[in-house]
C-alpha cells in the first residue's frame, strides 16, 4: 500500500474531508490531493503532521492498524458469506 492510499484511507476512516485534512496538515488542497493520489511524495514535515493528527508514532504503525482492520473485515466478511450459505443448505 502507497503512503498517501494509506492517509486517505485512514483520513476517510476518520471521517475528514480532503479539504478539512489539508487545512489541518497546513498544505493546499491540490498538493494533498497530489499525495493521496501517489502523484507527489510528502514531505518529511507532512509526514510528521499527520501522524501526529492521526496520532500515532509512526508510518509502520499506521499500516499495521490498516492491514488488521483489512483482515479483520475479510473474516467477518467470509463469515457472514458462510452463514448465508449455510442457511441456503436448509
Amino acid at each position: 500500500m502507497q503512503i498517501g492510499q494509506l492517509i486517505k484511507t485512514e483520513r476517510e476512516r476518520r471521517g475528514y474531508t480532503q479539504s478539512e485534512f489539508s487545512k489541518l496538515c497546513g498544505i493546499s488542497n491540490g498538493y494533498f490531493s497530489n499525495i493521496e493520489s501517489g502523484n507527489k511524495a510528502p514531505t518529511t514535515e507532512t509526514i510528521n503532521k499527520v501522524l501526529k493528527i492521526f496520532k500515532a508514532k509512526s508510518i509502520e504503525e499506521l499500516l499495521t492498524k490498516e492491514l488488521t482492520n483489512q483482515a479483520i473485515k475479510k473474516a467477518q466478511d467470509e463469515n457472514l458469506s458462510n452463514n448465508v450459505k449455510n442457511k441456503l443448505k436448509k
